[in-house]
């Protein structure tokens, strides 16, 4: 399945982000939130999605970036989860 993969760095008081767009048309995100497990679960289109398409909360704005960059951030207080996350999605 195709991928694109974002990046919301740290913003105000809020931890930095990674987002997987699959091909479905899926944008999702594992985070915590106050230190509880979070997940983001929205629908756009893959192909016309634009980094100008989100911002969590309307102020952590994303990034987009590789395959191999989304697979070696550091998250903070949190595992990088995103090879689990395609793992499933096969």
């Amino acid at each position: 399945m195709k991928t694109r993969f974002f990046y919301a760095a740290h913003s105000h008081s809020t931890w930095p982000k990674l987002f997987v767009l699959s091909e479905n048309g899926i944008f999702y995100c594992e985070y915590l939130d106050y230190m509880h497990p979070a997940t983001i679960n929205k629908q756009f289109d893959f192909e016309t999605f634009s980094t100008n398409d989100y911002s969590y909360k309307g102020y952590q704005n994303i990034i987009e970036i590789d395959r191999v960059t989304a697979l070696q951030k550091s998250l903070t207080r949190q595992a990088n989860w995103i090879q689990g996350y395609l793992d499933s999605l096969d």
